[in-house]
């Protein structure tokens, strides 16, 4: 069987095979000479993939957390008693079980999410969270720090831009 190419008409030895929507498998045929010249006025690199979507989650996971847990603290009283309260441990406990949980499971945003509440539940007397009545400071810092961290992992899920060409492939002879 000679096929010929598709550009120029010589003897093809370069087949491209492409599954196209709509259209099926897709055959072209090229010489040697005119497959290096479709190679170098094509685009052939690829979209840049997109960020992982495991870090983003992460980010607006633990911005979530951190601004829900900064902006109910007096609600949910972790720094109410002083030294290490009921509060305190039984946040501390179900941290450790969630952390475990997230590092078996290996879901980097539960393991983040239960160390950052190990440590705002074990430190909250320290960091003085919940024992300001009304919206603190540490509690208006702790929120904005969620928001910010919540924005960034937006940020980190976009879509990436997809790259124009200013080269076109050659077109296919027909």
């Amino acid at each position: 069987m000679n096929t010929a190419c598709e550009t120029c008409g010589a003897p093809a030895r370069v087949f491209v095979s492409n599954q196209l929507p709509g259209r099926g498998k897709v055959v072209r045929a090229f010489c040697i000479a005119c497959a290096d010249r479709a190679e170098q006025t094509c685009d052939l690199v690829q979209p840049a993939a997109p960020p992982p979507l495991s870090l983003a989650a992460v980010y607006i996971a633990t911005g979530a957390f951190v601004a829900a847990l900064c902006a109910a603290a007096d609600w949910v009283r972790l720094g109410e008693q002083p030294g290490f309260g009921l509060y305190q441990l039984a946040a501390l406990l179900v941290s450790v079980v969630l952390f475990l949980s997230g590092l078996v499971m290996r879901t980097p945003s539960v393991a983040v999410v239960a160390f950052l509440m190990a440590g705002l539940s074990a430190f909250a007397d320290w960091i003085q969270i919940g024992l300001v009545e009304g919206f603190g400071w540490w509690q208006r810092i702790g929120t904005a720090v969620g928001v910010i961290l919540i924005v960034r992992g937006l940020w980190l899920a976009r879509p990436p831009k997809r790259r124009t060409s200013g080269g076109a492939c050659p077109p296919r002879a027909t």
